[in-house]
């Protein structure tokens, strides 16, 4: 994987190597601008998908927070796929 000089992508590598794993996924949360966002290390497709499930079953649908986290996920997906690399 090409090298990511994003800093979420440097804190989500730090985390990996920290704790010894070979892929990180970080959700970053700002409740006062009430965005969520997405950083990963090494992040497949496959387990991307399923982490992002997981917080869909955390966020109640039909709500302003479920909303933004639909689309979210949807940008995040798309982006996953279109550059193939770890950028959220």
């Amino acid at each position: 994987m090409a090298w990511n000089p994003s800093p979420k992508v440097a804190a989500a590598r730090d985390i990996a190597r920290k704790f010894k794993k070979q892929q990180a996924i970080v959700l970053l949360i700002d409740t006062e601008q009430g965005t969520l966002e997405l950083a990963s290390y090494e992040a497949k497709n496959d387990i991307l998908r399923e982490a992002l499930g997981l917080l869909l079953e955390l966020i109640p649908c039909g709500t302003p927070e479920g909303d933004k986290a639909d689309e979210i996920i949807h940008k995040a997906t798309m982006k996953h796929n279109q550059k193939g690399d770890s950028t959220r």
